[in-house]
């Protein structure tokens, strides 16, 4: 990441001015959009213009950048998206004409003398990028659904190489290299070059008889007896995080599986411990993907539903009943990405937008830790905290600053700062003592079907979330601290409703945004 402070507002100007001339690299333009603390220099919907002739920004960089707008500058973004969405089909001199009037391109043309191989180029990416950002927009799916051929050969080859290494098991290399092969089958010859540089002849003429244009990447065999029989296996680490054989794992599929869930749900919410642990998992060998799975805790029994088994009707009332309960606390971990991917699957979902009684549990830990900490009985080591500060901030201050800081009382937000850079799995070690294994946190989440080492996986991502609530709420009550009432003002905020969903936003209703208008306007400043 970078670190810009404190020329934060000099780095946008600079990158405005680039991109003003035509001159800004896509991944700095989508930077600066997706932003808060840099695009807040910048003017707008100018630059966001400007962003799209140059072909930057995706659906997801554009719905990110106008949420915090005000519903002015939505409906005149949403206006000018759907304008350029227009020309990009059946007039490309007017997009022309915008490159020249806002990305200061002077291309030496006559209108019917025809286009330069080079304006050609860059009128042909802005049409392909604002085509496939309005398809995303409105909830529909991308063009772009296939890994990125470099980056999938690379991929493969270091997995693969993993293998060999005893860095992965089997299951794991086989259902990356199967995916990504039939996502791009013209990488196979790579592919059969690689197993027979890192694992002999053999294993490449396994591949070398696939046929992978004939089959479906995320419908994957499972070729060999699976690493794990049931997820109650334990691990090689005797500290290793394990379900306990009384906590029952379901994974729900259909109607009357997602009924029953339902029911426990609100079961949940009215018992003495109204807590649901929860995540979301994706591919990540997908462009653009969307929540594959939903894992969700409860004291004595986890759920795994199945998102790309489940009709869009039933997603929409699993997601109603789970975030528009406010009787169920819901605990999560850096869940915002979870929630961009869970609103993937059904775009409308209000309740995925203004989720009721959902937080982050770094939040919840903070507090009590703090309380802890006062009464000289840590929850968690404030050391370990520490620690982790003088790493980052090693020969940036000076001693006497340091000393004079460490005699503050430590701040919630900074806390939870905190927390939240060491990961989950640093983070249950250091509430638990125990070790939470993450080696299927990369794999290939949308194949069918799931293996037990994926659902085991699954449910303890969750199932710890739980488990840490429940050592807060023991603390709490150790100092008669009352839980409930710290944990609402770090429930999650709710986030406007997409560009393209919200009524309020469409630019035809009075006074209609009248495109010519908004142009000059952006021309001006």
């Amino acid at each position: 990441m970078l670190k810009l402070k404190p020329f934060e507002k000099e780095f946008a100007e600079f990158v405005a001015q680039k991109s003003s001339k035509g001159e800004a690299s896509p991944a700095v333009i989508n930077y600066c959009l997706r932003t808060t603390h840099l695009n807040k220099h910048l003017n707008g919907l100018r630059f966001l213009l400007q962003a799209c002739l140059l072909g930057a920004p995706n659906g997801n960089t554009i719905e990110t950048f106008l949420a915090e707008k005000s519903k002015d500058e939505r409906r005149q973004g949403r206006a000018l998206l759907c304008y350029l969405e227009a020309i990009s089909v059946n007039d490309s001199w007017a997009a022309c004409e915008l490159m020249k009037r806002f990305c200061g391109y002077q291309p030496a043309f006559k209108k019917g003398e025809g286009f330069t191989l080079h304006l050609e180029e860059r009128l042909e990416k802005f049409a392909l990028n604002i085509q496939d950002a309005l398809k995303s927009l409105r909830g529909k799916s991308s063009n772009n659904n296939k890994v990125d051929f470099y980056w999938g050969r690379s991929c493969v080859r270091e997995i693969i190489k993993k293998y060999k290494d005893g860095k992965c098991s089997y299951e794991q290399m086989y259902d990356l290299t199967f995916n990504i092969m039939v996502q791009r089958p013209r990488l196979q010859d790579a592919i059969v070059s690689f197993f027979q540089e890192f694992l002999g002849r053999a294993e490449a003429e396994r591949w070398v008889s696939l046929r992978p244009s004939s089959l479906n990447a995320t419908n994957i065999p499972i070729s060999q007896p699976q690493k794990i029989s049931n997820v109650y296996a334990p691990f090689d680490d005797p500290d290793a995080l394990a379900i306990p054989i009384t906590t029952r794992v379901t994974v729900v599929q259909r109607r009357e599986e997602l009924m029953a869930a339902i029911e426990a749900l609100n079961e949940a919410a009215e018992s003495e411990f109204p807590f649901a642990g929860v995540d979301a998992e994706w591919s990540a060998y997908v462009p653009d993907s969307k929540a594959s799975v939903l894992q969700v805790a409860l004291q004595n029994q986890i759920f795994i539903f199945d998102l790309d088994k489940l009709p869009p009707d039933q997603s929409r009332k699993l997601f109603e009943n789970l975030f528009g309960n406010r009787a169920l606390i819901k605990v999560g971990f850096q869940f915002g990405e979870d929630l961009t991917k869970l609103r993937k699957v059904v775009p409308r979902t209000v309740f995925l937008y203004a989720p009721q009684s959902l937080l982050c549990i770094t939040s919840v830990i903070a507090q009590v830790a703090i309380i802890s900490w006062e009464n000289d009985d840590p929850m968690i080591s404030e050391e370990f905290l520490k620690k982790k500060e003088k790493e980052k901030e090693k020969g940036k201050r000076r001693e006497k600053e340091k000393e004079d800081d460490s005699k503050k009382p430590p701040a919630v937000k900074d806390v939870v700062f905190k927390l939240k850079s060491l990961g989950l799995a640093k983070l249950v070690k250091a509430m638990t003592g125990m070790s939470l294994d993450k080696s299927e946190q990369c794999s290939v989440w949308n194949r069918r079907p799931l293996r037990t080492a994926q659902i085991r996986y699954g449910a303890l991502d969750v199932s710890c979330l739980l488990l840490m609530m429940s050592k807060c709420l023991s603390y709490a009550k150790k100092w008669n601290v009352e839980i409930f009432g710290l944990m609402k003002p770090f429930y999650l905020e709710p986030s406007a409703m997409p560009l393209f969903f919200c009524d309020d936003c469409d630019p035809n209703i009075f006074p209609r945004i009248v495109i010519k208008e908004v142009l000059d306007e952006l021309d001006e400043e």
